[in-house]
């Protein structure tokens, strides 16, 4: 008995020191490293005295660091500059606040991160996981964002400027209660846009071209811009749709209830189908429409 109890007595003191090398690991390579932005100084993101953390400084470029950007005393928010590349694991940008990527720069952002405020792109940015837009995106000319992450979603519900590149592996999705708008770039070929808002307001302000546009949910759109868009569907039930300008699409489908839809510009369609049911649409006087094959 004796003989067993010393092997037992072992056996938990080698899982006992296993459990704490275990843990030491744990902290050593997968804890987060937080920083937290206060702005104290100037508007330098690499200065340390701008930022709150534990220990020593020193964030570490494995992909592990958590930025926290809130609403500052002084009023002085992060420009990331001077021709580096950051990995992080994600960031958050509370309202009122901002954080500006320059043109020399690389963000690289492996987890969900979250916009209540403003994020200005000049650089790159490149996402590996969803970012979801409440507040402002401006993805200014010269600036890119990617992902090689083809399941990458880009949430908005606030308002989203793009004059730069937006890849095509990316899916622009509109969600949420508030009035939202997207300032398209007519250079760029949005791969899929999906609308599934609750409520309020979504404006396409400027011309769009996509090869996709799902719309499940929504009360009203409205698209001030010519727009070319391979193939667009509405399921969405009591939506209020308006084309303010001409309309190009080689499969339109609208299918949803007690909806309106209503063509303010010239239209063209391959394949057109309006059959919700309660549902009007209109086609504006001095138009032209020209459709090949209608379904009903």
């Amino acid at each position: 008995m004796k003989f067993k109890f010393l092997n037992r007595l072992r056996f938990s003191k080698k899982a006992a020191l296993l459990c704490a090398a275990l843990l030491f690991c744990s902290k050593l390579f997968c804890e987060d490293y937080v920083i937290i932005w206060n702005g104290s100084v100037d508007d330098d993101y690499t200065n340390q005295a701008n930022w709150d953390y534990e220990g020593d400084w020193g964030p570490p470029d494995d992909g592990s660091v958590v930025v926290i950007i809130p609403k500052t005393e002084s009023g002085i928010y992060p420009v990331f500059s001077g021709n580096l590349s950051l990995p992080a694991k994600s960031f958050s940008i509370a309202a009122d606040a901002s954080l500006t990527i320059n043109d020399d720069c690389g963000f690289i952002v492996s987890d969900a991160s979250v916009v209540n405020g403003t994020l200005i792109n000049k650089g790159t940015i490149t996402l590996r996981a969803t970012l979801t837009v409440n507040g402002t995106l401006n993805n200014e000319s010269g600036a890119n964002i990617t992902t090689d992450d083809t399941s990458c979603i880009v949430i908005v519900n606030g308002a989203f400027t793009d004059e730069g590149d937006f890849s095509s592996d990316l899916t622009l999705s509109f969600e949420g209660t508030e009035d939202s708008s997207f300032i398209p770039n007519s250079s760029t070929s949005y791969s899929l846009i999906s609308v599934a808002k609750t409520s309020g307001t979504l404006t396409f302000d400027g011309e769009l071209t996509s090869d996709e546009i799902n719309v499940t949910g929504c009360d009203t759109i409205i698209f001030n811009g010519a727009t070319d868009v391979t193939a667009f569907s509405c399921i969405s039930n009591s939506a209020v749709i308006t084309f303010n300008n001409e309309i190009h699409s080689s499969d339109f489908s609208s299918v949803g209830n007690s909806s309106s839809i209503v063509f303010k510009g010239d239209s063209n369609f391959t394949d057109l189908e309006l059959s919700g049911e309660g549902s009007v649409y209109k086609f504006a006087a001095e138009t032209v429409c020209s459709v090949n094959r209608v379904f009903k």
